[in-house]
């Protein structure tokens, strides 16, 4: 059963009927397909256990868990049982999965056919059903108001037209339906530390790839009725840095965040989480 309902259907080149894309669109994001989909993530760089085994995933998502630990405090992976989740960017379904054991009927597309592959055998280990697509989430195949809610984290940053997949977002939410979505800003801890350290951001290679702050993008979601964005990820013990940068995340950046007061360091939050009601 669950072998069946996890599909992986190629619609990548499919257009909604109210989307059309530019040809140097086009190539731009098949630019970013081809990067992502030869990408390693620097969880899977430091994994130990074999890949593709339950041990594997389990060790990736406690590594994300970790590193990640403010989304429960901003989504309620249980809350969506019987509604229809999107996830644009899913990767190897980390977060998707989440929703899916919560009940909810898990959508997951990506540029990238190998990370579906994963993606997709990760949910068969566990017995769980979700729709699994190769789609641009600039152009989606999906009719209007398809979902109750689109999650999209750490993908705008990366996409060569946020606005127009913002615009597809709000497009295919049903009205009264929430989008969650991560973007990385301009004004964080991380960015000055890259700047004195001359050390590039994380996945600042990629063929696209963008900061925000949070005036930047309250103005594109001017078409949602409501808008909250917060910053969020400070320096934590993830497991993923070794060595001398170890000791200075861990140690020194670490305890210095610990001792300044939220109100000082929260504006400067690496990531600003969006919450947003069509």
């Amino acid at each position: 059963m669950c072998s069946e309902m996890n599909r992986i259907d190629d619609t990548g080149g499919a257009r909604n009927r109210n989307a059309t894309s530019p040809p140097e669109t086009d190539g731009a994001v098949e630019t970013v397909r081809r990067f992502w989909d030869e990408f390693l993530y620097d969880d899977v760089r430091v994994a130990v256990r074999p890949a593709g085994t339950v041990e594997h995933f389990a060790e990736l998502e406690e590594f994300r868990v970790g590193r990640l630990d403010y989304l429960p405090r901003h989504v309620d992976f249980g809350a969506w049982r019987g509604k229809r989740v999107l996830e644009i960017g899913c990767r190897i379904g980390l977060d998707l999965i989440r929703f899916a054991r919560g009940g909810a009927r898990a959508t997951g597309i990506e540029l990238a056919p190998s990370r579906l592959e994963e993606a997709k055998r990760y949910f068969d280990m566990h017995g769980l059903a979700g729709d699994f697509r190769v789609m641009n989430g600039e152009a989606m195949s999906f009719p209007d108001g398809s979902f109750d809610l689109v999650y999209a984290h750490g993908v705008l940053p990366y996409t060569p037209d946020p606005a127009r997949m913002i615009g597809e977002i709000h497009r295919v939410l049903a009205p009264g339906g929430e989008m969650f979505l991560m973007a990385y800003n301009r004004y964080s801890w991380l960015t000055l530390l890259s700047k004195l350290s001359g050390k590039n951001l994380r996945h600042e290679e990629a063929p696209v790839f963008r900061s925000y702050s949070p005036r930047e993008l309250r103005k594109m979601l001017a078409g949602f009725s409501r808008v909250e964005i917060v910053p969020e990820r400070f320096p934590a013990e993830t497991g993923l840095h070794r060595g001398a940068a170890a000791r200075f995340v861990y140690s020194l950046l670490l305890g210095l965040f610990r001792i300044t007061p939220e109100r000082i360091v929260r504006p400067f939050g690496a990531h600003l989480v969006v919450k947003a009601v069509r």
